[in-house]
């Protein structure tokens, strides 16, 4: 988990002002690593980061985080800036099913226009990873975590599509995404049960490295979302 987030914090272009990144890691109840807006600087995001640990603990609830992220992350208090058009995104890392209902926190999450995408592992509940995602098709599964480099590029094709052809639901009260700035969330499942989900923290920092790499380049395009 340490190393995972080190590298992806080394990628961008961290700024109050550019890309920002938070952290939250659960199991029974979430725990914020960091919020979007607590440092404003690569070197201080580092120096915390090497100091995180895996959580653990158990059951897994995962809408309990969800909502705690919807109340607690995406905020403008925690530096969500999302009234002003930046894209938010929420990476779910989940290694099992819940315990919990996520269907009411993920609706809220989506009622502010943010993102999801759900990656799973065998264990997890592949159609409750369906309704939490933006788009079922976004709900994506893997073997194991080791295995993230074969749904790589499926997952960066789609987080690219999502954020440029997002559309409005209504034609009031529209913000034009801003995508040359992003704020994204890892939800990360630290429950007891991904102990042995997360046998190389490499494959996770390659993994997630392309995946941030590719939203800072992104060219800035204005489509428009409520």
């Amino acid at each position: 988990m340490r190393d995972f987030v080190q590298r992806v914090v080394e990628t961008l272009g961290v700024d109050e002002n550019r890309d920002r990144v938070a952290v939250v890691q659960y199991s029974k109840d979430p725990a914020a690593q960091f919020y979007l807006n607590t440092y404003t600087t690569k070197g201080e995001i580092l120096n915390t980061v090497r100091g995180l640990r895996h959580k653990g603990g158990r059951p897994l609830n995962t809408g309990a985080a969800l909502q705690y992220v919807r109340d607690n992350v995406f905020t403008v208090s925690s530096g969500s800036r999302r009234i002003e058009g930046v894209p938010q995104l929420l990476i779910l890392l989940s290694g099992g099913r819940s315990f919990d209902n996520v269907d009411t926190p993920a609706s809220a999450l989506k009622e502010l226009g943010v993102l999801i995408f759900g990656i799973g592992t065998r264990s997890s509940d592949s159609r409750e990873l369906q309704r939490i995602s933006h788009d079922p098709s976004y709900a994506l599964s893997v073997s194991d975590f080791t295995d993230l480099p074969n749904i790589q590029q499926q997952l960066l094709s789609s987080v690219e599509a999502v954020v440029i052809e997002v559309t409005p639901e209504s034609t009031t009260d529209l913000v034009d995404h801003d995508t040359s700035r992003k704020d994204v969330v890892f939800l990360v499942d630290g429950s007891d049960g991904t102990r042995n989900g997360f046998p190389s923290n490499a494959v996770q920092e390659q993994f997630f490295s392309s995946l941030i790499t590719v939203q800072v380049e992104a060219t800035p395009i204005t489509p428009r979302v409520i």
